[in-house]
């Protein structure tokens, strides 16, 4: 049998002849697969991103920033009452989507964490509430949380 063995992309050691031993060619095998399964492993292809969608992932994201200022300033103003989930969620859902088709892990799962925090702290504060329409809250913050946390740990391989 006759094989020829690939090292890397573009490198290889040429042709070599395996002997008909039943050994050989099961360790020949064994080894095909293992550099295989390393080659995949240790050169992941990403897609590069679509430079339309990242533009237009960049508006969402000023806008959502635009809405939190505005409703920090309405705050302030006395002019409605302080939420920072409300417009901090859809924001930091906006900059993973943006982080996502970039490709950048590292930013993903900062922006997890930090919805993390958020969403706990909404789910407290629903807790606090008493009523009939809190415990609503409470149970959809709940989920919200969990849901959060769930993408947090698929983002760090947990």
């Amino acid at each position: 049998m006759r094989a020829h063995v690939e090292i890397a992309p573009g490198v290889s050691r040429g042709w070599e002849t395996i002997t008909k031993n039943k050994n050989h060619q099961l360790l020949a095998v064994c080894i095909f697969v293992i550099a295989t399964a390393w080659l995949v492993t240790a050169a992941p292809q990403s897609k590069p991103s679509n430079s339309k969608v990242v533009k237009k992932l960049r508006e969402i994201v000023k806008i959502h920033e635009q809405i939190g200022q505005n409703q920090r300033l309405l705050a302030a103003a006395g002019q409605s009452k302080p939420d920072p989930a409300k417009s901090t969620i859809p924001l930091l859902r906006a900059r993973i989507d943006l982080a996502r088709e970039l490709g950048k892990q590292q930013e993903i799962v900062t922006h997890l964490r930090e919805l993390v925090t958020v969403c706990n702290a909404r789910y407290h504060r629903a807790r606090a509430r008493q009523g009939v329409d809190s415990r609503d809250m409470m149970a959809k913050a709940r989920i919200q949380l969990l849901k959060t946390e769930i993408e947090l740990e698929r983002a760090i391989g947990g």
